[in-house]
């Protein structure tokens, strides 16, 4: 019988080492990509910057052509002056609306690119740090992966707290790939309150499955998530939702860490 015992428990440390030597990989190669991401995401900020700047100027000159070819027409005086008139006119908006679409998608990537680098950094405890851009970043992050789910925020644009921005960062993104791991899930809603002296972020999902999801897996970003919170000094909390159809995770947090 008491070997019996002695080889469970050696099975038992045996899978806790094979656990371990995976998370030791897993954690090894996100160091690397991490390291690959902020990289390039550096890379990426002067092209974006060279694109913008290049559409205000290409703005000005389409601006002062179109000027220049009406003080030439002058005040059209009849039909075939006007078709000529309302051809340019046509050429000129479909620029614009060109010109208008680069920008703005040259703007989606300096956000996301900017969401990257502060999410990569590896920053220090600071104080009163404003918690709504943190979760924007997070959302512009996760852009591709929400799909047709709705992200809804609802934090004040003055809440702050003392923590590791970059760190909090990295939980909410956690939390937020779990809610979308689950079936039938059309609306997410991210909330963050002060409760007496702490801060309860909140993530609520309208899925219509029943299987809670579990903030207790094994896998390396749930581990760090958990080992973040503790170092902050929180705790997480999972149960039904009652504010939407689906389930909540809660983490309570202390404010003040100084």
């Amino acid at each position: 019988k008491k070997r019996k015992k002695l080889v469970a428990k050696n099975d038992e440390l045996r899978d806790e080492m094979k656990h371990a030597t995976q998370l030791l990989l897993e954690a090894d190669q996100m160091s690397s990509l991490g390291q690959s991401v902020a990289g390039v995401a550096h890379d990426i900020a002067g092209p974006t910057g060279l694109i913008l700047s290049s559409h205000e100027a290409e703005m000005g000159l389409i601006s002062k052509t179109e000027k220049m070819i009406f003080d030439l027409i002058g005040e059209p005086d009849g039909e075939d002056a006007r078709k000529v008139m309302s051809t340019f006119k046509g050429y000129f908006a479909e620029a614009r609306t060109g010109l208008k679409e680069v920008e703005n998608g040259a703007k989606k990537i300096a956000a996301l690119n900017q969401a990257i680098r502060n999410q990569a950094r590896n920053d220090e405890l600071q104080k009163d740090v404003m918690l709504r851009p943190v979760f924007e970043e997070c959302a512009t992050i996760l852009g591709g992966q929400l799909g047709k789910v709705t992200l809804q925020i609802e934090c004040s644009s003055d809440l702050t707290m003392d923590c590791r921005r970059s760190q909090m960062g990295q939980v909410v993104i956690k939390l937020l790939q779990l809610k979308l791991e689950r079936k039938n899930s059309e609306r997410i809603v991210l909330k963050a309150f002060i409760q007496e002296s702490d801060i309860m972020v909140e993530l609520h999902d309208d899925s219509s499955d029943t299987a809670k999801p579990s903030i207790q897996g094994r896998d390396l970003g749930l581990s760090v998530a958990h080992k973040i919170i503790a170092a902050h000094g929180g705790e997480f909390h999972e149960s039904v939702s009652n504010f939407l159809s689906g389930t909540m995770v809660r983490i309570r947090l202390p404010r003040s860490q100084f």
